[in-house]
């Protein structure tokens, strides 16, 4: 999980026109065309976080009370949002004004500070 933060962060920081070019298919209007951008950007992520979140509860490895599709939906939308919020100037204001100015501009307190959330939110032991 850290090291999926810590490549979103980077890859937002370092290419945010990629990240801006995604906000862009993702806002589609045309309901048809939504979900043939949706199947051919997503299925692939969803399926891959669903199995590793599968295969992680059956492990005990985090909490199985939640649905596996659920919480790889929630990581998605973590990471999804993380990267709007270094990539999109919107987003880019709306996240520091949530968590301040510095601490928007802290890679590691930003890392440490989702890891634990996330980690509460999975049943995970650091």
């Amino acid at each position: 999980l850290e090291r999926l933060l810590r490549l979103a962060q980077d890859y937002s920081r370092q290419d945010p026109d990629l990240i801006k070019l995604y906000n862009v298919f993702s806002s589609e209007n045309d309901t048809a065309r939504a979900g043939i951008i949706a199947d051919k950007l997503e299925s692939i992520t969803a399926r891959a976080y669903g199995d590793l979140i599968r295969q992680a509860q059956k492990k005990g490895e985090i909490r199985d009370d939640i649905d596996a599709g659920i919480l790889a939906f929630l990581i998605d939308n973590q990471l999804l949002i993380m990267q709007y919020s270094f990539a999109c100037s919107y987003h880019q204001k709306r996240f520091s004004l949530f968590v301040g100015e510095k601490n928007s501009q802290d890679n590691e307190y930003l890392i440490r500070s989702i890891m634990r959330a996330l980690e509460s939110m999975c049943g995970i032991r650091p």
